[in-house]
Parts: C-alpha cells; structure tokens; sequence
C-alpha cells in the first residue's frame, strides 16, 4: 500500500491527541516504553489542564492532555492511565 512511517519520511504531517486521567504519570510511563518527551507535561492554557507531547518509537507524535477540574459533557471520555 506504499504506507509510511513518520521516521522514514524524515518528520510527521499529523499529531495524535488523547486525554487521560493523569497526563503526568502517563507520559512517563510512556517514555519508559521508549517514547521520547517532546515537551514536558506542565499546565495548560485552560484552567486544570495539563498537557504534553512525546514521539513515540515509530515517530508519531502524540499530545497528552488531562483535565484537573470537572469535565463538561462534551469532553470524550477519558483512558485509563
């Protein structure tokens, strides 16, 4: 299918997003399976948010972001850490 990887093709045209319970802990954990922190997990923009960005090891980049306060209804529903 001629597919391609972001590490052949020398950097990413997407990011992947998802939100989680505890984007702190889930970042690490995710580096200790060999991703790489792209930017820290610190406090986002929006009050009780926090977010961060890791390279995975087949190069996609992926922002993890949780939210501190009470989510609102149209918030997707969070994965497990």
């Amino acid at each position: 299918m001629g597919v391609k990887s972001p590490l052949t093709l020398g950097g990413y045209s997407v990011s992947l997003a998802i939100t989680v319970d505890d984007a702190d802990s889930f970042v690490l954990r995710l580096a200790d399976e060999g991703a790489t922190i792209e930017r820290p997990v610190s406090d986002g923009p929006e009050p009780g948010t926090r977010a961060g960005w890791v390279i995975d090891p087949f190069g996609h980049r992926w922002h993890i972001s949780s939210r501190l306060a009470d989510r609102s209804a149209d918030v997707p529903e969070r994965l497990p850490v």
